[in-house]
């Protein structure tokens, strides 16, 4: 199980849904998010602050950097070990998504949901 499914089966514990569900989801924002493309180095269009397959924005204390440290907070908070790539990409005042792959992108944005004091996957499933 990669990395990223990982998360997704603890999530599923305390969120619900299924597997495919978080699938869809990531699918559907990244598509939406990328001017359809799914292209991990996308980069806003016109030179905005937009970065990756989410569109984190890049930019001292922004939202690329942002959703780095909420990920690291949910796993530390879980006792996960946090991987190598998540410390370091949390551990600046800024990041730019494009320098991750695209699971790193979905973990990215599925721990950032997770730790988002107004986002619940819940809701999601419940409609």
């Amino acid at each position: 199980m990669n990395e990223r499914d990982k998360l997704i089966a603890k999530l599923i514990k305390e969120k619900g849904g299924s597997r495919q569900d978080y699938l869809n989801l990531l699918d559907s924002i990244a598509y939406h998010e990328s001017g359809h493309t799914m292209d991990p180095t996308m980069k806003q269009i016109e030179g905005g602050p937009g970065r990756g397959k989410y569109q984190f924005e890049a930019g001292k204390n922004a939202g690329g950097i942002t959703a780095a440290r909420r990920t690291a907070k949910y796993y530390k908070n879980n006792n996960i070990p946090v991987p190598k790539w998540l410390s370091s990409a949390a551990s600046g005042d800024n990041l730019d998504a494009t320098t991750l792959s695209s699971e790193q992108q979905d973990i990215l944005f599925l721990g950032n949901m997770r730790e988002h004091p107004k986002a619940n996957f819940s809701n999601v499933w419940e409609g």
